[in-house]
Protein backbone atom coordinates (compact mmCIF):
# COMPACT_ATOMS: atom_id res chain seq x y z
CA UNK A 1 0.00 0.00 0.00
CA UNK A 2 2.60 2.17 0.96
CA UNK A 3 4.57 1.55 -2.85
CA UNK A 4 1.41 2.30 -4.36
CA UNK A 5 0.63 5.66 -2.41
CA UNK A 6 4.31 6.49 -3.05
CA UNK A 7 4.34 5.78 -6.95
CA UNK A 8 1.24 8.17 -6.72
CA UNK A 9 3.72 10.54 -5.63
CA UNK A 10 6.26 9.87 -8.44
CA UNK A 11 6.32 12.17 -11.65
CA UNK A 12 6.27 10.41 -15.08
CA UNK A 13 9.34 11.75 -16.65
CA UNK A 14 11.80 11.62 -13.81
CA UNK A 15 10.32 8.46 -11.65
CA UNK A 16 11.20 10.37 -8.65
CA UNK A 17 8.93 12.33 -5.97
CA UNK A 18 7.61 15.35 -7.69
CA UNK A 19 9.49 18.93 -7.38
CA UNK A 20 8.06 21.51 -7.88
CA UNK A 21 4.81 20.04 -9.67
CA UNK A 22 2.14 21.49 -12.12
CA UNK A 23 -0.82 20.88 -13.56
CA UNK A 24 -2.28 20.65 -17.30
CA UNK A 25 -5.41 21.49 -18.65
CA UNK A 26 -5.62 17.57 -19.40
CA UNK A 27 -5.08 16.87 -15.68
CA UNK A 28 -1.98 15.26 -15.78
CA UNK A 29 0.92 16.99 -13.43
CA UNK A 30 4.53 16.76 -13.85
CA UNK A 31 7.82 18.61 -12.27
CA UNK A 32 8.41 21.96 -13.74
CA UNK A 33 11.96 21.32 -14.76
CA UNK A 34 11.02 17.65 -16.52
CA UNK A 35 7.65 19.68 -18.36
CA UNK A 36 10.26 22.41 -19.49
CA UNK A 37 13.05 19.96 -20.84
CA UNK A 38 10.42 18.28 -22.59
CA UNK A 39 9.27 20.95 -23.92
CA UNK A 40 12.02 22.45 -25.29
CA UNK A 41 13.48 18.84 -26.87
CA UNK A 42 10.30 17.91 -28.48
CA UNK A 43 9.75 21.72 -29.64
CA UNK A 44 5.83 20.59 -28.59
CA UNK A 45 3.73 21.94 -26.10
CA UNK A 46 2.06 18.87 -25.25
CA UNK A 47 1.33 16.68 -22.26
CA UNK A 48 4.18 14.29 -22.09
CA UNK A 49 1.45 11.05 -21.08
CA UNK A 50 -1.22 11.84 -23.80
CA UNK A 51 0.08 14.05 -26.12
CA UNK A 52 -2.79 17.25 -25.56
CA UNK A 53 -2.08 20.60 -26.94
CA UNK A 54 -1.53 22.72 -23.50
CA UNK A 55 -2.11 26.42 -24.77
CA UNK A 56 -0.34 27.48 -21.06
CA UNK A 57 2.79 28.48 -21.05
CA UNK A 58 3.68 28.95 -17.62
CA UNK A 59 1.06 26.06 -15.84
CA UNK A 60 -0.06 26.71 -12.69
CA UNK A 61 1.60 24.87 -9.56
CA UNK A 62 -0.77 21.85 -8.24
CA UNK A 63 -0.05 23.10 -4.74
CA UNK A 64 -1.72 20.10 -3.02
CA UNK A 65 0.40 17.50 -4.65
CA UNK A 66 3.05 19.61 -3.56
CA UNK A 67 2.54 19.29 -0.06
CA UNK A 68 1.79 16.02 0.08
CA UNK A 69 4.67 14.80 -1.50
CA UNK A 70 6.70 17.41 1.35
CA UNK A 71 5.09 15.86 3.74
CA UNK A 72 5.89 12.08 2.17
CA UNK A 73 9.73 13.37 1.88
CA UNK A 74 9.47 14.68 5.56
CA UNK A 75 7.95 11.62 6.99
CA UNK A 76 10.48 9.54 5.34
CA UNK A 77 13.27 10.97 6.38
CA UNK A 78 12.27 10.55 10.14
CA UNK A 79 11.20 6.61 9.30
CA UNK A 80 15.02 6.21 8.37
CA UNK A 81 16.22 8.14 11.21
CA UNK A 82 14.39 5.84 13.21
CA UNK A 83 15.70 2.61 11.86
CA UNK A 84 19.40 4.16 12.24
CA UNK A 85 19.24 2.96 16.25
CA UNK A 86 18.07 -0.55 14.95
CA UNK A 87 19.25 -3.85 17.26
CA UNK A 88 20.99 -6.85 16.10
CA UNK A 89 18.55 -9.55 15.86
CA UNK A 90 20.31 -12.06 16.24
CA UNK A 91 22.39 -10.89 19.96
CA UNK A 92 19.73 -7.38 20.70
CA UNK A 93 22.89 -5.51 20.91
CA UNK A 94 23.16 -1.87 18.95
CA UNK A 95 24.97 -2.63 15.35
CA UNK A 96 27.85 -0.82 15.31
CA UNK A 97 29.96 -2.43 12.33
CA UNK A 98 29.55 -3.02 8.85
CA UNK A 99 30.78 -6.46 7.39
CA UNK A 100 32.23 -5.64 3.48
CA UNK A 101 32.25 -9.58 2.76
CA UNK A 102 29.26 -10.26 3.69
CA UNK A 103 27.25 -6.96 3.08
CA UNK A 104 25.66 -6.74 6.25
CA UNK A 105 25.52 -4.69 9.36
CA UNK A 106 27.09 -6.48 12.61
CA UNK A 107 26.92 -5.83 16.36
CA UNK A 108 30.37 -6.48 18.55
CA UNK A 109 29.19 -10.22 19.35
CA UNK A 110 28.84 -11.18 15.53
CA UNK A 111 32.05 -9.37 14.96
CA UNK A 112 33.71 -11.84 17.53
CA UNK A 113 31.76 -14.83 16.47
CA UNK A 114 30.29 -15.30 13.04
CA UNK A 115 32.45 -12.58 11.31
CA UNK A 116 35.57 -13.76 12.87
CA UNK A 117 38.65 -12.34 10.61
CA UNK A 118 36.07 -10.52 8.36
CA UNK A 119 37.01 -7.17 6.93
CA UNK A 120 34.80 -4.89 8.96
CA UNK A 121 34.11 -1.23 9.09
CA UNK A 122 32.57 1.01 11.42
CA UNK A 123 28.89 2.20 10.44
CA UNK A 124 30.13 5.32 10.04
CA UNK A 125 33.02 4.67 8.01
CA UNK A 126 31.31 2.51 5.89
CA UNK A 127 28.02 4.48 4.86
CA UNK A 128 29.76 7.57 3.49
CA UNK A 129 31.67 5.21 1.02
CA UNK A 130 28.31 3.52 0.22
CA UNK A 131 27.07 6.74 -0.55
CA UNK A 132 29.03 8.15 -2.25
CA UNK A 133 29.36 4.90 -4.44
CA UNK A 134 26.14 4.24 -5.18
CA UNK A 135 25.42 8.37 -6.01
CA UNK A 136 28.23 8.11 -8.40
CA UNK A 137 26.38 4.98 -10.31
CA UNK A 138 22.98 7.11 -10.24
CA UNK A 139 24.52 10.01 -11.45
CA UNK A 140 26.11 7.78 -14.37
CA UNK A 141 22.21 5.79 -14.77
CA UNK A 142 20.76 8.94 -15.22
CA UNK A 143 23.61 10.24 -17.90
CA UNK A 144 23.01 7.26 -19.94
CA UNK A 145 19.17 7.56 -19.80
CA UNK A 146 19.90 10.93 -20.92
CA UNK A 147 21.42 9.89 -24.16
CA UNK A 148 18.28 7.43 -24.87
CA UNK A 149 15.65 10.27 -23.77
CA UNK A 150 17.20 12.47 -26.09
CA UNK A 151 17.42 9.83 -29.21
CA UNK A 152 13.86 9.02 -28.31
CA UNK A 153 12.77 12.63 -28.08
CA UNK A 154 14.40 13.30 -31.57
CA UNK A 155 12.49 10.67 -33.36
CA UNK A 156 9.14 11.81 -31.92
CA UNK A 157 9.65 15.49 -33.49
CA UNK A 158 11.40 13.96 -36.74
CA UNK A 159 8.62 11.55 -37.45
CA UNK A 160 5.76 13.85 -36.33
CA UNK A 161 7.82 16.49 -38.86
CA UNK A 162 7.42 14.06 -41.51
CA UNK A 163 3.59 13.15 -40.67
CA UNK A 164 3.01 17.55 -40.55
CA UNK A 165 5.24 17.62 -44.13
CA UNK A 166 2.73 14.98 -45.46
CA UNK A 167 -0.10 16.35 -44.31
CA UNK A 168 0.83 20.22 -45.81
CA UNK A 169 1.36 18.73 -48.99
CA UNK A 170 -1.59 16.60 -49.55
CA UNK A 171 -3.88 19.51 -48.53
CA UNK A 172 -2.12 21.59 -50.73
CA UNK A 173 -2.95 19.17 -53.78
CA UNK A 174 -6.10 19.10 -53.32
CA UNK A 175 -6.85 22.45 -52.69
CA UNK A 176 -5.20 22.93 -56.03
CA UNK A 177 -7.44 20.28 -57.78
CA UNK A 178 -10.54 21.93 -55.90
CA UNK A 179 -9.97 25.52 -57.37
CA UNK A 180 -9.70 23.44 -60.70
CA UNK A 181 -12.69 22.24 -60.61
CA UNK A 182 -14.40 25.40 -59.32
CA UNK A 183 -13.03 26.82 -62.33
CA UNK A 184 -14.25 24.66 -64.17
CA UNK A 185 -17.82 24.92 -62.94
CA UNK A 186 -17.19 28.88 -63.68
CA UNK A 187 -16.29 28.84 -67.09
CA UNK A 188 -20.02 25.94 -67.34
CA UNK A 189 -22.02 28.64 -65.49
CA UNK A 190 -20.68 31.55 -68.13
CA UNK A 191 -21.82 29.35 -71.03
CA UNK A 192 -25.05 29.28 -69.74
CA UNK A 193 -25.88 32.56 -69.06
CA UNK A 194 -24.47 33.80 -72.76
CA UNK A 195 -27.15 30.64 -74.25
CA UNK A 196 -29.59 32.58 -71.86
CA UNK A 197 -29.27 35.89 -73.02
CA UNK A 198 -29.03 34.18 -76.97
CA UNK A 199 -32.65 32.81 -76.43
CA UNK A 200 -33.83 36.65 -75.11
CA UNK A 201 -32.56 38.09 -78.14
CA UNK A 202 -34.97 38.43 -81.64
CA UNK A 203 -34.94 35.78 -84.03
CA UNK A 204 -32.85 37.28 -86.79
CA UNK A 205 -29.74 37.72 -83.93
CA UNK A 206 -30.84 34.15 -82.70
CA UNK A 207 -30.08 32.52 -86.05
CA UNK A 208 -27.14 34.42 -87.25
CA UNK A 209 -25.58 33.31 -83.72
CA UNK A 210 -27.24 29.32 -83.52
CA UNK A 211 -24.00 27.96 -84.67
CA UNK A 212 -21.11 29.74 -82.25
CA UNK A 213 -24.18 28.79 -79.66
CA UNK A 214 -24.47 25.41 -80.18
CA UNK A 215 -20.89 24.58 -80.12
CA UNK A 216 -20.43 26.20 -77.15
CA UNK A 217 -23.07 24.30 -75.38
CA UNK A 218 -21.79 21.23 -76.73
CA UNK A 219 -17.97 21.91 -75.07
CA UNK A 220 -17.91 19.36 -72.42
CA UNK A 221 -16.21 19.86 -69.11
CA UNK A 222 -13.48 17.26 -68.08
CA UNK A 223 -14.10 14.32 -65.53
CA UNK A 224 -12.84 15.35 -62.43
CA UNK A 225 -9.48 13.48 -61.91
CA UNK A 226 -9.41 10.78 -59.39
CA UNK A 227 -6.69 11.40 -57.15
CA UNK A 228 -4.89 8.35 -55.76
CA UNK A 229 -2.58 8.46 -52.35
CA UNK A 230 -4.44 11.36 -50.93
CA UNK A 231 -5.48 10.88 -47.43
CA UNK A 232 -2.26 10.38 -45.47
CA UNK A 233 -0.34 7.08 -45.35
CA UNK A 234 -0.95 6.21 -41.47
CA UNK A 235 0.29 2.37 -42.35
CA UNK A 236 3.97 4.34 -43.14
CA UNK A 237 3.66 6.28 -39.92
CA UNK A 238 2.30 3.65 -37.33
CA UNK A 239 3.69 0.52 -39.30
CA UNK A 240 6.29 -1.21 -36.92
CA UNK A 241 7.42 2.19 -35.48
CA UNK A 242 8.77 0.58 -32.27
CA UNK A 243 10.58 -2.29 -34.14
CA UNK A 244 11.61 0.98 -36.53
CA UNK A 245 12.60 3.40 -33.71
CA UNK A 246 14.70 0.50 -31.66
CA UNK A 247 16.48 -1.06 -35.15
CA UNK A 248 17.39 2.32 -35.27
CA UNK A 249 18.71 2.67 -31.83
CA UNK A 250 21.51 0.53 -32.76
CA UNK A 251 23.97 3.71 -34.08
CA UNK A 252 23.49 4.91 -30.35
CA UNK A 253 24.19 1.59 -28.38
CA UNK A 254 27.00 -0.16 -28.24
CA UNK A 255 27.17 -3.81 -26.64
CA UNK A 256 30.67 -5.03 -24.18
CA UNK A 257 31.42 -8.94 -23.79
CA UNK A 258 32.68 -7.68 -20.70
CA UNK A 259 32.05 -4.87 -18.03
CA UNK A 260 34.77 -4.38 -15.74
CA UNK A 261 34.41 -4.54 -11.69
CA UNK A 262 35.09 -1.33 -10.25
CA UNK A 263 35.18 -3.04 -7.08
CA UNK A 264 37.81 -5.34 -8.14
CA UNK A 265 39.95 -2.35 -9.60
CA UNK A 266 43.20 -1.58 -7.74
CA UNK A 267 43.52 1.50 -6.03
CA UNK A 268 45.99 3.04 -8.34
CA UNK A 269 43.76 1.80 -11.85
CA UNK A 270 40.75 4.60 -12.82
CA UNK A 271 37.94 3.06 -14.86
CA UNK A 272 35.98 4.94 -17.68
CA UNK A 273 32.31 5.54 -16.77
CA UNK A 274 31.36 2.53 -18.70
CA UNK A 275 33.32 0.53 -17.40
CA UNK A 276 35.21 -0.52 -20.08
CA UNK A 277 38.65 0.85 -20.18
CA UNK A 278 41.40 0.51 -17.22
CA UNK A 279 44.41 3.50 -16.71
CA UNK A 280 47.10 3.99 -14.40
CA UNK A 281 46.86 6.49 -12.33
CA UNK A 282 48.04 7.90 -8.62
CA UNK A 283 46.29 5.93 -5.85
CA UNK A 284 43.10 6.81 -4.83
CA UNK A 285 43.11 6.94 -0.97
CA UNK A 286 39.22 7.65 -0.86
CA UNK A 287 38.37 4.04 -2.48
CA UNK A 288 37.23 1.60 -0.35
CA UNK A 289 39.19 -1.13 0.99
CA UNK A 290 37.22 -3.45 0.27
CA UNK A 291 37.83 -7.48 0.29
CA UNK A 292 37.36 -8.16 -3.44
CA UNK A 293 40.24 -4.95 -4.03
CA UNK A 294 43.53 -6.02 -5.91
CA UNK A 295 45.94 -4.25 -3.86
CA UNK A 296 49.20 -6.04 -4.40
CA UNK A 297 48.85 -6.40 -8.28
CA UNK A 298 47.27 -3.52 -10.58
CA UNK A 299 44.38 -5.65 -11.96
CA UNK A 300 41.16 -5.35 -12.42
CA UNK A 301 38.94 -8.35 -12.97
CA UNK A 302 35.66 -8.38 -15.01
CA UNK A 303 32.39 -7.96 -13.63
CA UNK A 304 30.92 -11.81 -14.62
CA UNK A 305 32.26 -15.18 -14.35
CA UNK A 306 32.02 -18.03 -16.73
CA UNK A 307 31.47 -21.88 -15.82
CA UNK A 308 30.23 -23.02 -19.28
CA UNK A 309 29.60 -22.27 -22.79
CA UNK A 310 32.10 -20.35 -24.94
CA UNK A 311 33.21 -16.72 -25.15
CA UNK A 312 35.05 -14.17 -26.91
CA UNK A 313 36.61 -10.22 -26.13
CA UNK A 314 38.65 -8.20 -27.83
CA UNK A 315 41.36 -5.83 -25.67
CA UNK A 316 43.28 -2.64 -27.18
CA UNK A 317 46.78 -2.43 -25.08
CA UNK A 318 47.86 0.18 -27.70
CA UNK A 319 51.49 0.79 -26.38
CA UNK A 320 51.44 -0.18 -23.25
CA UNK A 321 54.63 -1.22 -22.04
CA UNK A 322 53.66 -3.67 -19.42
CA UNK A 323 50.29 -5.31 -19.59
CA UNK A 324 48.49 -8.93 -19.26
CA UNK A 325 45.35 -10.53 -20.14
CA UNK A 326 43.67 -13.78 -19.66
CA UNK A 327 41.08 -15.22 -17.31
CA UNK A 328 41.97 -16.20 -13.58
CA UNK A 329 39.87 -18.95 -11.41
CA UNK A 330 37.22 -17.74 -8.35
CA UNK A 331 39.48 -19.13 -5.88
CA UNK A 332 42.85 -18.23 -7.03
CA UNK A 333 41.35 -14.64 -7.02
CA UNK A 334 40.13 -15.34 -3.48
CA UNK A 335 43.88 -16.12 -2.27
CA UNK A 336 45.38 -13.61 -4.49
CA UNK A 337 47.92 -12.42 -1.90
CA UNK A 338 50.43 -14.63 -3.82
CA UNK A 339 49.53 -15.31 -7.73
CA UNK A 340 52.38 -17.96 -8.11
CA UNK A 341 49.27 -20.71 -7.45
CA UNK A 342 48.21 -22.80 -10.67
CA UNK A 343 44.63 -20.29 -12.05
CA UNK A 344 45.96 -17.64 -13.95
CA UNK A 345 46.02 -18.14 -17.65
CA UNK A 346 47.31 -15.14 -19.47
CA UNK A 347 49.61 -13.78 -21.91
CA UNK A 348 51.67 -10.17 -21.70
CA UNK A 349 53.97 -7.42 -22.50
CA UNK A 350 56.74 -6.29 -20.32
CA UNK A 351 60.03 -4.97 -20.84
CA UNK A 352 59.91 -5.48 -24.49
CA UNK A 353 59.32 -9.39 -24.59
CA UNK A 354 55.83 -10.95 -24.90
CA UNK A 355 55.24 -14.19 -22.34
CA UNK A 356 52.62 -16.54 -21.17
CA UNK A 357 51.71 -18.55 -18.25
CA UNK A 358 49.37 -20.05 -15.22
CA UNK A 359 50.80 -18.15 -13.06
CA UNK A 360 51.98 -14.38 -12.13
CA UNK A 361 55.45 -15.54 -13.99
CA UNK A 362 55.44 -15.10 -17.45
CA UNK A 363 57.67 -17.37 -19.80
CA UNK A 364 58.66 -15.77 -22.68
CA UNK A 365 58.28 -16.33 -26.16
CA UNK A 366 58.71 -14.72 -30.00
CA UNK A 367 56.46 -12.66 -32.03
CA UNK A 368 56.44 -11.43 -35.33
CA UNK A 369 54.45 -8.92 -35.21
CA UNK A 370 53.91 -6.17 -32.68
CA UNK A 371 50.10 -6.56 -31.06
CA UNK A 372 47.73 -3.39 -30.29
CA UNK A 373 44.99 -5.95 -29.87
CA UNK A 374 44.45 -8.85 -29.01
CA UNK A 375 41.30 -11.42 -28.79
CA UNK A 376 40.78 -13.89 -26.05
CA UNK A 377 38.85 -16.96 -26.57
CA UNK A 378 37.78 -19.32 -23.67
CA UNK A 379 35.70 -22.32 -24.04
CA UNK A 380 35.29 -23.49 -20.69
CA UNK A 381 33.87 -26.69 -21.65
CA UNK A 382 36.42 -28.50 -23.71
CA UNK A 383 39.37 -26.44 -21.30
CA UNK A 384 40.71 -24.28 -23.64
CA UNK A 385 42.07 -20.39 -23.16
CA UNK A 386 43.14 -19.36 -27.00
CA UNK A 387 45.11 -15.77 -27.81
CA UNK A 388 44.88 -14.40 -31.09
CA UNK A 389 45.75 -10.89 -33.25
CA UNK A 390 42.42 -9.41 -34.16
CA UNK A 391 43.65 -7.84 -37.03
CA UNK A 392 44.90 -10.63 -38.68
CA UNK A 393 43.32 -13.46 -37.09
CA UNK A 394 46.78 -15.04 -36.30
CA UNK A 395 47.32 -17.51 -33.53
CA UNK A 396 49.08 -16.39 -30.43
CA UNK A 397 49.01 -19.14 -27.86
CA UNK A 398 46.26 -21.76 -26.32
CA UNK A 399 46.08 -22.98 -23.31
CA UNK A 400 44.78 -26.47 -22.32
CA UNK A 401 43.15 -27.12 -18.62
CA UNK A 402 40.44 -28.42 -17.44
CA UNK A 403 37.87 -25.83 -15.48
CA UNK A 404 36.22 -27.09 -12.10
CA UNK A 405 35.02 -24.19 -11.17
CA UNK A 406 34.29 -20.29 -12.56
CA UNK A 407 36.95 -18.26 -14.15
CA UNK A 408 37.18 -14.41 -14.52
CA UNK A 409 37.95 -12.40 -17.64
CA UNK A 410 41.89 -10.38 -15.77
CA UNK A 411 43.75 -7.40 -16.99
CA UNK A 412 46.63 -5.86 -15.78
CA UNK A 413 48.36 -2.51 -17.02
CA UNK A 414 50.84 -1.22 -15.57
CA UNK A 415 51.53 1.69 -17.98
CA UNK A 416 49.90 5.23 -17.20
CA UNK A 417 50.22 6.18 -20.75
CA UNK A 418 48.65 3.85 -22.42
CA UNK A 419 44.69 2.44 -21.47
CA UNK A 420 43.67 -0.93 -21.68
CA UNK A 421 40.22 -1.09 -23.31
CA UNK A 422 37.66 -3.60 -23.99
CA UNK A 423 36.55 -2.97 -27.29
CA UNK A 424 32.95 -2.96 -27.87
CA UNK A 425 30.66 -4.77 -30.83
CA UNK A 426 28.00 -3.18 -32.47
CA UNK A 427 24.32 -4.04 -31.19
CA UNK A 428 22.11 -6.15 -33.68
CA UNK A 429 18.47 -6.73 -33.92
CA UNK A 430 16.38 -9.55 -35.08
CA UNK A 431 13.39 -9.48 -36.57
Amino acid sequence: MASLFEENLCCPVCRDVFRDPVLLMCSHSFCRACLEQYWQHTNLQTCPLCRSSSSVENPPCNLTLKNLCEAFIQERFHRTSACSELLCGLHGKKLMHYCLEDKQTVCEECKSTVHTNHCLKLLDEAAPDLKTQAQHTVALIKKEFEKLHQFLWEEEAARIAALRKEEVQKSQTMKKKIAQINRGILSLSDKVTAMEEQLEENSISFLQNYKVTVERAQGKLKDPEILSGSLVDVAKHLGNLTFKVWEKMQSIIQYSPVILDPNTAHPCLHLSDDLTAMTLCSRDTERPSNPERFDDYVSVLGSEGFDSGAHSWDVEVGDSSAWAVGVISESVFKHRENLSKHGLWHVGYYKGEYGKGLSEMLTPFRLKQKLQRIRVKLDWDKGHVSFFNPDDNTHVHTFTDTFTEPVYPYLYNACPAQALTILTVQASVSE
